[in-house]
């Protein structure tokens, strides 16, 4: 016995370390998803940043380019201007020669000379220009060719921003499917709370409270382990406690269903009917198909003694094929422990016992208890006391009490009495 109290408290322990290494593994990726969209913003502010500086080189290299073609069509200019100075200059000397060697000058001044034409004046000055023309392209050339280098080196610097961006992004996405994994494993180990938290209600008042301090244990930020020790203190009657942690639960996504559908119990215990509606409308609302919460409903009405509806919602979760073992276990014991019980409900009830005691990995007090019952109904008084006796060697504190109590009203012919229902009609 001691060692089914150390598993009580073994199994959340176990709980909460993997939740601890869960919490980690999340928090890690938590930060890389962080530094990798730091790491894609700044990209994008950087590529802005290309792109602007980019467009400003490229507007300087296409003025450049403009002035540089201004220029070579200047000088184009001052080659056609100088090769025509260069034909005037040529007929202008031959026509002062001409004169010279057949009229002379009667003035007797000197002769008109290459310098002192209008035209041989003008040649000195174009030279002056195209060569100055000339000595503006080539430096033009240079700064056209160090922007184009400039806007060369700015794409190269572009395409390995992106190339990193895309890498980021490819990162970013190989990090979902972890995410998920991660999702899907918060998601079982909340399933592993709830289902170690007792919601049929058949741990003793020992195990419940070491389920309870074992509970308070977990990290603060492990809201499962909270929603595990409300069970568990509705379980214990300790309302005013449950209700507290429920409140801080039934807005957390994941969790919330449940959080209500518990709280929905605890209102009806407390006697407040129509906010446990309300919070089990609530519940079914977020969740219509999940069968824990079915569960938590069918509990509700066989604590309120409307044992068809708690039939109908246990059946359901059969027909789903979810939680078998506690299915039938509860069908059983609501198809039998009743006083109007019919041959069609021991007939059923019978066949759920057996399938509840065969499935149960270890024998389950609960599925024992529910066999004893059926074979108390069907007259094999014998039987059933034994599956009593055997259901009490292995339930705790007063759970035991209760199956040797079972035990005893068979053997006397008694009243058989399960939970508060039994006199339901």
């Amino acid at each position: 016995r001691f060692e089914k109290y150390a598993d009580t408290v073994r199994n959340f322990d176990e709980l909460s370390s993997s939740f601890a290494s869960v919490a980690m593994t999340n928090q890690t990726l938590l930060e890389q998803r962080s530094e990798l969209f730091e790491s894609i913003q700044e990209s994008n502010v950087y590529a802005t940043q290309l792109q602007s500086n980019r467009q400003w080189h490229f507007y300087k290299l296409l003025e450049a380019h403009l002035a540089q073609a201004l220029m070579h069509a200047t000088l184009q200019n001052f080659e056609a201007r100088f090769e025509f100075d260069q034909e005037a200059l040529h007929a202008h000397y031959e026509e002062q020669r001409d004169t010279k060697r057949f009229f002379g000058r009667p003035d007797g001044g000197g002769w008109t000379t290459l310098r002192d034409s209008e035209t041989g004046n003008s040649l000195p000055g174009h030279l002056s220009s195209s060569w100055a023309t000339m000595q503006g392209v080539a430096e033009l050339q240079t700064h056209i060719d160090g922007l184009t280098h400039h806007i060369k080196t700015l794409d190269k610097a572009g395409q390995l921003l992106m190339l990193r961006r895309f890498e980021s992004v490819k990162e970013l996405q190989g990090l979902m499917p972890k995410f998920e994994a991660l999702r899907e494993e918060n998601l079982e180990q909340l399933n592993k709370y709830w289902e170690l938290s007792d919601v049929p209600s058949f741990r003793s008042l020992i195990e419940l409270r070491l389920a309870r301090d074992a509970l308070r244990k977990a990290d603060k930020e492990n809201r499962c382990a909270d929603l595990a020790e409300s069970i568990t203190l509705v379980r214990l009657g300790e309302y005013g406690e449950a209700k507290e942690l429920l409140e801080s639960l039934v807005d957390i996504p994941g969790i919330a269903p449940l959080a209500l559908a518990c709280r929905s119990e605890l209102h009806l215990r407390q006697g407040n009917l129509k906010k446990s509606q309300l919070d089990w409308q609530k519940a079914l609302k977020l969740a219509p198909e999940d069968s824990r919460i079915w569960i938590h409903h069918a509990v509700c009405m066989e604590l309120g003694g409307d044992i068809p509806t708690a039939t109908r919602y246990w059946e359901k979760v059969l027909a789903k094929g979810d939680y078998n073992l506690w299915a039938r276990r509860a069908l059983s014991l609501l198809q039998t422990a009743r006083p109007t019980a019919n041959k069609s409900m021991l007939r059923k009830a019978s066949e759920n016992a057996l399938v509840a005691t065969r499935l149960s990995v270890e024998s389950d007090w609960g599925s024992l208890l529910a066999l004893a019952f059926v074979q108390a109904s069907e007259g094999d008084k014998h039987a059933a006391i034994k599956s009593a006796e055997l259901a009490a060697d292995l339930a705790l504190g007063n759970n035991q009490h209760l199956c040797i109590e079972v035990a005893h009203q068979i053997e006397k012919d008694l009243p058989r009495s399960w939970r508060s229902y039994d006199q339901s009609p």
